[in-house]
């Protein structure tokens, strides 16, 4: 979208993208890390695109931390589909651990074949990665996934991967599985992340790498609310983001419906809003640097 034209509009995205947002930054963060209107994120080093790269060859954006972590992640499936599931399951851990993998074409054709094959995918109308998260946040919850009643009555044949946290109780998943009503497959996904941060904002970067991954080392104590809120905001996340996360508001099963059917289009509406915001601030600091020009003495440098 042209400058002038997101401004004209910024009204409306404002309104659009002030409710709170499930992962408000998802799939535009590195778009809006590489053109500098997103302070800090935590990403995959695999995943920085063309233009975020150059923007860190530029010395526009630095890499503050990086790590590679170990998880682990389950399918859960029917009993009677793991025959018919087992090779594209071993294709979805080699396309998980290495997307530059020879083969990843080929593997991730029949991950997703059998994916929609099971119902996995299109019949429960959401796109893969979004639905993932949702799983994993439902679980984290204590909320039932659609996706298991679907399993459990035959509707579909496999899950979307659901990442294992070891410190949460047995999900219903599990508790299925422990009763032989479902069958599981585990598998684990390396994963090279990293700290990226605007040149001028290194500082809250090395906080966000303390908080996130050190217990706050360093900084200063804040109780379990008190942190999310934190991250939130050196992510670059609203007051009404975070709170909508921590179910702190918007706690009307029909609001928040409603707020979760129209986040793929207000997510849309905050990136414009994130991107005229900083085209605001560049625009303020060239008028800036454009008066300080012109009260400089002839011939003379500041």
């Amino acid at each position: 979208m042209q400058q002038w034209a997101r401004k004209l509009l910024k009204p409306i995205f404002d309104m659009a993208a002030a409710p709170g947002i499930g992962l408000p930054h998802h799939e535009y963060e590195h778009e809006l890390m590489a053109r500098g209107a997103k302070p800090v994120m935590i990403t995959d080093r695999r995943a920085i695109t063309p233009e975020l790269q150059q923007a860190m060859d530029d010395g526009n954006v630095t890499e503050v931390f990086s790590q590679t972590f170990e998880s682990k992640r389950r399918v859960y499936m029917r009993p009677e589909a793991v025959d018919s599931v087992s090779d594209a399951l071993k294709s979805l851990a080699v396309i998980e651990n290495d997307p530059n993998d020879p083969d990843f074409q080929e593997n991730a054709h029949k991950w997703f074949s059998c994916l929609n094959q099971h119902g996995a995918h299109e019949s429960l109308g959401h796109d893969f990665s979004t639905r993932q998260r949702q799983m994993d946040k439902q679980l984290n919850d204590g909320e039932l996934p659609q996706e298991f009643d679907a399993l459990m009555d035959g509707r579909i044949g496999m899950s979307l991967p659901v990442s294992v946290d070891p410190s949460q109780k047995p999900s219903v998943f599990d508790q299925a599985v422990a009763r032989g009503d479902l069958a599981v497959f585990e598998y684990t996904v390396d994963n090279p992340l990293c700290v990226l941060a605007q040149k001028d904002k290194i500082a809250e970067g090395q906080e966000l790498t303390a908080r996130y991954y050190n217990d706050g080392k360093g900084y200063p104590a804040l109780d379990g609310v008190e942190v999310q809120h934190r991250i939130g905001e050196l992510l670059g996340y609203t007051g009404n983001d975070v709170a909508y996360f921590m179910h702190e508001k918007y706690k009307h099963p029909w609001v928040r419906e409603l707020l979760q059917k129209t986040e793929d289009v207000r997510r849309w509406c905050r990136k414009e809003t994130m991107l005229s915001d900083h085209e605001d601030r560049q625009d303020l600091g060239q008028e800036s640097d454009q008066v300080l020009g012109a009260d400089k003495p002839h011939g003379t440098n500041i």
